[in-house]
């Protein structure tokens, strides 16, 4: 038996998931990003603007809002929790 070994593709696109949960992660990213939570890729630096993070977080309560009574129980329950976890992250910072 032989065995043939290839290299990875990496022009390939990645999987992404293409539903509600993709959308949230993306916009949560970019939060937590100007909470301080996780440095910034571009920069590889940490620091906080609360007036960007509110920016994105209001885009998700907006996301919430419009999507009320229009997700499935796990897509509900992932933004229910990001939500409740991002509140307590901006309540810490002020």
């Amino acid at each position: 038996m032989e065995f043939k070994t290839s290299a990875p593709d990496y022009n390939a696109r990645p999987v992404i998931e293409k539903d509600i949960r993709s959308v949230v992660t993306l916009i949560t990213v970019q939060c937590m990003i100007h909470l301080g939570q996780i440095p910034d890729p571009l920069s590889g630096q940490t620091q906080v603007n609360l007036n960007s993070a509110d920016l994105f977080f209001g885009l998700l309560e907006i996301l919430e809002e419009k999507t009320c009574g229009n997700l499935n129980v796990i897509e509900q329950s992932f933004l229910e929790d990001v939500m409740a976890n991002l509140r307590k992250i901006r309540k810490k910072k002020g």
